[in-house]
Formats: C-alpha cells, structure tokens, sequence
C-alpha cells in the first residue's frame, strides 16, 4: 500500500509473525470501512495461523491500530483483573496464581479487551492443563476448550474498548492429586502453568499474553 501524501509504502499482506507471505497476493485490492482497513485477496497460507485449505483467501487487514490486551482475574470483575494496560507476548507482569486443596477445582477469568483504535476480533490460544491439573475454557455455559487449545477460538468482533470474557476451571484429578493417610486426605505437591495469547485477527503481528499458574497441596 502506497501513501502518496507521505510517500511511504506498508506490506499489508504479511503474516501473524510478520514475515512476507509465501506466495501471491493479487492486486484486487479494496479499501472498506472509511479506508479504515484494506480487503485483498492472496494465495499465502502463512497470513492466518491454521490456513491448511490450499487455495486463495480474501483477507481483511485493519489499518488503523490493533492491540489486545488480556487481563487474569479471580472473579468475573475485569477491574480486579491483572494485566490490563500492560502489552507483551512473554506475560512478564501478567501472571495469576490459584492454589488448589484438596482436589477443589479453582477458577480463573480470562478477559481479552480490544485497545486497538477500530473494531477488531481476536484469537485465544492457551493449553488444557496435564494429566494432574486439567484446564477448561468456558464462554457462559459452552465449553471451548478444544478451540481454545487449538488456537481457533474467535471472540466475534468488539468496538474499541469492549472485552470478552472466558471462564478457566481447573479441575485437579483427585486419584493423582490426593491420597489417604492414617484416614485423613492429603493433597499431594503438583503445579501447572501456561501462557495464554490473545492475537488481532485483523493484525496478526499483534499479540498479548497472560500467564495462568495453577498449584495443588
């Protein structure tokens, strides 16, 4: 795309990690949404994450600002949620730890808010937990944790400023986790963590991340 008023020229057809596509974009290109965003058509399987079809795609790219933002909170209230405001893919100052007894499943709340300048959905990606600590994702009462694991999971688009929120339970396997002793349950040491990514569907090279830690005694 060239802008002649400042003589510039951006790669609109790249990937989510940035790199050029490999193969052919065409020039059928359109601006939409005021000039906001750029609808185009390419041949490329590297410009969305899981594109296996093997045929050319129509792609909307934003050119306005994107930028997720996840936050991790012990209860549905995004205001006691940690994260927000802070943007990077390492979750460096984004971590939440819960502390499961006993085999009790404890909760997190995932909340993936649009800080980008224009209207944008986003992909969740974050692992299902291991054979002691099983992870599940809930959106209100569906449960989407195989999308969620595969990084499928869309949240539908959101105005700036809006969130989405997705319920993690984790769920402690009480056969692994626990055992009796002299008639007493005693909860044995197991630990679980993942990173959990937000990407721009418009914008794939934007990314954040959360990290979920969970500990079992």
């Amino acid at each position: 795309m060239h802008d002649p008023a400042t003589g510039e020229t951006t790669l609109i057809s790249k990937g989510y990690d940035g790199v050029e596509g490999d193969d052919a974009s065409y020039d059928r290109a359109s601006f939409v949404d005021g000039g906001d965003a750029v609808v185009f058509e390419s041949s490329a399987s590297n410009l969305v994450i899981n594109d296996t079809n093997l045929t050319h795609d129509i792609f909307y790219r934003l050119l306005a600002a994107a930028q997720p933002d996840n936050a991790l909170g012990k209860s549905a209230s995004i205001g006691a949620a940690v994260g927000g405001d802070v943007y990077n893919t390492t979750a460096s100052g984004q971590s939440l730890g819960l502390l499961s007894r006993k085999a009790s499943a404890v909760n997190a709340y995932l909340f993936v808010q649009n800080d980008g300048s224009a209207a944008d959905a986003f992909r969740v990606r974050g692992q299902a937990g291991n054979a002691f600590i099983p992870l599940s994702y809930f959106a209100g009462a569906k449960n989407v944790t195989a999308t969620v694991k595969s990084g499928a999971y869309n949240t539908g688009t959101l105005a700036a400023g809006a969130s989405r929120m997705l319920k993690s339970e984790a769920a402690p396997v009480r056969s692994k986790v626990a055992k009796l002793r002299k008639g007493k349950t005693v909860g044995l040491r197991k630990s679980y963590a993942t990173v959990i990514t937000g990407t721009s569907v418009a914008d794939p090279t934007k990314q954040e991340a959360v990290r979920l830690g969970v500990d079992h005694r």
